[in-house]
């Protein structure tokens, strides 16, 4: 039996080391949470999920990226084939806030500047050790035109709301820009309505790791 998806998106995560983008991915993807037992990402990982949005059957391919600065070189390789952005700090810590303008700033000069963007602050589980305020986050979204949520990983709170909002955006966008159609259209790691089998779906909607050298993390991520 094939199963055939309406749409096939890829979707990026930037940001520092520790903010938790792993564990938005994982709780996203299979609605699980790591906490200190996760390890930290080594060049990149994806998880794949097959959700139904608006009556629409959707394929998305999440790429998990490292935040260390020896891999942003790398990086920027995925930049140009993304759908939409997922730019990830830690609420409680004022670096990673700072640090994730500096990966807005390197994908500006190396993206394709047509994805959709968010910029999500974490661990809104722990907000009584909040350093980043709420009026400095929505004055640097409002500047960069992003659009910008909150959630937390360890609780779930926000997360598949943050993400029906960003695949919602980008099948407007896909509806409605020629060119951001033609732009994908000549992706080779991204179709539009693929038909996969039923078993496949299962398995993507499990997830799974494209890279499997990880190493323990000291700290929790999210």
């Amino acid at each position: 039996m094939v199963t055939t998806s309406d749409y096939s998106f890829k979707l990026i995560m930037l940001g520092a080391s520790g903010v938790g983008k792993t564990c938005i991915v994982q709780r996203f993807c299979n609605d699980v949470f790591e906490g200190p037992a996760h390890k930290t990402t080594l060049g990149f990982d994806f998880l794949s999920k097959q959700t139904v949005h608006k009556d629409k059957r959707v394929d998305l391919e999440v790429w998990d990226t490292a935040g260390q600065e020896q891999y942003r070189a790398v990086t920027k390789m995925y930049y140009k084939d993304v759908h939409g952005v997922i730019l990830v700090y830690d609420i409680t810590d004022k670096e990673s806030f700072e640090t994730a303008k500096f990966w807005l700033d390197d994908l500006d000069m190396h993206g394709s500047k047509m994805e959709e963007r968010v910029l999500v602050g974490n661990k809104l589980d722990i907000n009584e050790r909040r350093a980043v305020t709420l009026y400095d986050a929505k004055k640097f979204a409002a500047e960069r035109k992003l659009e910008w949520s909150e959630c937390s990983a360890k609780s779930g709170d926000n997360v598949n709301e943050m993400f029906d909002k960003l695949i919602d955006r980008i099948v407007e966008r896909y509806k409605s820009s020629a060119e951001f159609r033609n732009l994908f259209s000549r992706s080779t790691v991204v179709s539009v309505g693929p038909p996969i089998s039923e078993a496949d779906a299962m398995h993507r909607s499990q997830g799974y790791k494209l890279h499997k050298e990880r190493i323990k993390k000291k700290s929790g991520c999210c």
